[in-house]
This record gives C-alpha cells, sequence and structure tokens, in this order.
C-alpha cells in the first residue's frame, strides 16, 4: 500500500543522502521522480518500471547507481524524460526502451554500458528530441532505423567504440542543432554533409 497515495512528485538533489533507492517504489502515485546529484548506491529496482508505472520523468542523474537498465525500462509508458546520466550502469541498452514512445528526451551519457543501440531505436519516434549515449563502451554500428528520428536537436553518441558508416541525410536530421560523433571509429560517406544541416550549430 502506498504510504502518500497522494504525492505525484518526488525531488531530491544536490545534497549527500545516500544508501539504496528501492523504498521510492511504494510510492505508486509519483508521476515525477528526480533524485540528482546525491550519493544515492546500489542497482535501479528492477520492479520501479511496473511499479511506478505513471511517471513522465525519471531524473536519478550524477550519483553511484550500479548494475543494468531494468530489461522493462518501455513499462513506462507516460515517460517524457529519462535522465540516468553519470552513473556506473552497466550491461546493454535495453531493448524495450524503445517502446518509450511519448519520450522527448534520454539521457543515458557518462555511464559503463556496452553492446550495441537498439536495432528498433527509431521506434522512439518524432516527439523525441534529445539522444544522448556520449562516454560508454557501445560497439557496432549505428541501426538504420536511427534517421527515423527526424526531430531530434541533440544527437550525442561521442566517445564510444561505435563503427561501420554513417550517412547523415539532410533530409532525416532538418531540426538537428547539436551533433557529437567523435572518438568512435566511424566512416563517413560524406563528412562535409554535416554542415548542410540547416540548424546545426555545434558539431564534434
Amino acid at each position: 500500500m502506498d504510504p502518500l497515495p497522494c504525492l505525484t512528485g518526488l525531488f531530491v538533489g544536490k545534497n549527500k543522502l545516500s544508501g539504496a533507492i528501492d523504498h521510492v517504489c511504494v510510492l505508486t502515485g509519483l508521476r515525477h521522480l528526480a533524485l540528482f546529484e546525491t550519493l544515492f548506491t546500489g542497482s535501479i529496482p528492477p520492479q520501479l518500471p511496473s511499479c511506478l508505472s505513471h511517471l513522465t520523468l525519471l531524473s536519478l542523474e550524477k550519483n553511484q547507481l550500479t548494475g543494468i537498465i531494468p530489461e522493462d525500462i518501455g513499462a513506462l509508458a507516460q515517460l517524457r524524460v529519462l535522465n540516468l546520466s553519470f552513473n556506473q550502469l552497466t550491461g546493454p541498452v535495453a531493448n524495450s526502451i524503445c517502446e518509450l514512445k511519448l519520450c522527448e528526451e534520454i539521457d543515458l551519457s557518462h555511464n559503463e554500458l556496452d553492446g550495441f543501440i537498439p536495432a528498433r531505436i527509431g521506434d522512439l519516434g518524432e516527439r523525441l528530441m534529445w539522444l544522448h549515449l556520449s562516454h560508454n563502451s557501445l560497439d557496432q554500428s549505428l541501426p538504420d532505423s536511427i534517421y527515423e528520428l527526424t526531430q531530434l536537436e541533440e544527437l550525442n553518441i561521442s566517445s564510444n567504440k561505435l563503427n561501420g558508416v554513417v550517412d547523415f541525410r539532410v533530409r532525416a536530421f532538418l531540426n538537428l542543432e547539436f551533433l557529437g560523433l567523435s572518438g568512435n571509429r566511424f566512416t563517413f560517406i560524406d563528412k562535409e554533409s554535416v554542415f548542410s544541416l540547416p540548424l546545426l550549430c555545434d558539431y564534434n
């Protein structure tokens, strides 16, 4: 039973609180959960997506969280913002993340994630504006479906181990303002075409 059934937002940040975050899973009415720039440790509870299914904001950046991203993170069907950056998360990017079709911002940067970017990443759809996956250990090539994210304003996949051919088609990224590709092993079909993106103002 939820001890605080009327609580819809929990914002705890920029302090020295520590310990695991498992207990937040009893707050089933939450829509906004932000535990940022603290000293929380342990893993993201695997039951979190099913217990907190009404979340529209999940912000756990700049902690000391370890372990994997919950496999059923996609169960957070109402999520608009997902920020798990600056932790010590390992393992792959969960395939179910591609089911977050209402998400506008996803930031998984500055972790220790490995494996490949999910082939269905394009399923995130036209609401997604920010996708930050930089400073991990992701490898293999970019999935073709990434070009389906036509509303992206920021795409940062720098400082990984990605490889393969990159073809940034002007038609695909007309809204792109920031693009981070450095620190990978890409081969470009036409590197200069990047500078034809009409709104691009920052590129590395």
